[in-house]
């Protein structure tokens, strides 16, 4: 039987590779929503129909990708998404017909 001896040395480059693979997978255990999104998720999310989200990618309004057939839609594209393309809603008053927010 053969025994090879690691020194302190050749050690280290492994503890560190682990390391940055152990905070890795707890940043991706840590985080509720996933970074990557399905067709049916981003629809269900966006409250709009597969259809419409089609529309949203043919016209540029939403950034995805698409590997193969499989069409992901990044977590923070969806959210600068509805950040672009909100409203601020305005009522009338009852009196004198005047705007608020």
């Amino acid at each position: 039987m053969k025994l090879n001896i690691v020194t302190e040395e050749q050690l280290e480059p492994i503890k560190n590779d682990l390391a940055f693979i152990k905070k890795t997978l707890e940043s991706i255990c840590n985080n509720d929503s996933p970074s990557l999104l399905n067709n049916q998720e981003t629809a269900d999310l966006l409250n709009v129909s597969l259809r419409t989200l089609q529309k949203y990618r043919d016209t540029g309004l939403l950034e995805f990708s698409q590997i193969g057939r499989k069409i992901l839609y990044k977590r923070a594209f969806i959210d600068e998404f509805i950040t672009n393309n909100s409203i601020a809603i305005q009522f009338r008053s009852k009196r004198r017909g005047r705007c608020t927010l």
